[in-house]
């Protein structure tokens, strides 16, 4: 933090849950944001307690999660596979993964798609239209924003913004990458899948997304705009 109240890291204004102790949690001044992957099943419950979810078709997922494992925190990770091992070793498998299968997590919480204090968004949403998906976090908080507010929540929350802030792209954390070209914050795109994954690879997470989050939930999951 600087001397004027500043944070200079993201994870000093929303912090990781799981790695603050439960002392400085109780120290916090309401209203408390904080950030995790955990899954509905895991996560504190209460009554008061907003919950924002947002899910990403699981191709883009699949590529970003590899690139974070094996070129931005290599340090943390060790992966040394590729992307094809991991898709098959790692990704698809059940349970292989952090936060258990990804399939698993986001039908976990799209379950409580009906819970009033839960508000879900996708990643290829905020792609097409951030200032709408912004507006829709302001009216669930109730919060009193005005549009030049807005505006510049938008603005700082664009990719070109958010990759150049030092704050937000976790360029203190490059001492942990193998590749000095690599980026935390990398594309910010939709279907870049496509330079990555093969086409059985792509029809294997198609078939899957359909039968476990599509049909039974009633969504639709694009994976290009």
């Amino acid at each position: 933090m600087t001397s004027s109240g500043v944070k200079e890291k993201i994870n000093e204004a929303v912090p990781w849950i799981q790695e603050e102790s439960q002392e400085k949690i109780d120290a916090m001044l309401s209203p408390r944001v904080f950030k995790t992957h955990d899954r509905w099943d895991w996560i504190l419950k209460g009554d008061k307690i907003k919950y924002i979810y947002c899910y990403r078709n699981p191709k883009d997922v699949c590529c970003s999660y590899y690139n974070h494992m094996k070129r931005v925190f290599v340090g943390h990770y060790g992966y040394t596979g590729t992307i094809s091992e991991f898709f098959s070793d790692v990704f698809i498998k059940r349970n292989a993964s952090e936060q258990g299968w990804y399939f698993n997590h986001v039908a976990g919480w799209l379950e409580q798609k009906e819970n009033p204090n839960i508000l879900f968004l996708t990643y290829e949403d905020m792609v097409e239209d951030l200032k709408r998906e912004v507006s829709k976090i302001v009216e669930f908080l109730g919060l009193q924003c005005s549009d030049e507010k807005i505006d510049n929540v938008v603005s700082s929350s664009m990719f070109d913004s958010m990759s150049k802030n030092p704050t937000v792209n976790y360029s203190w954390r490059d001492g942990d990458k193998k590749d000095p070209n690599s980026k935390f914050i990398r594309k910010g795109k939709v279907g870049s899948w496509q330079d990555e994954l093969t086409d059985d690879q792509s029809q294997q997470i198609d078939q899957l997304t359909k039968e476990l989050l599509e049909i039974p939930f009633g969504i639709k999951i694009r994976d290009i705009l």
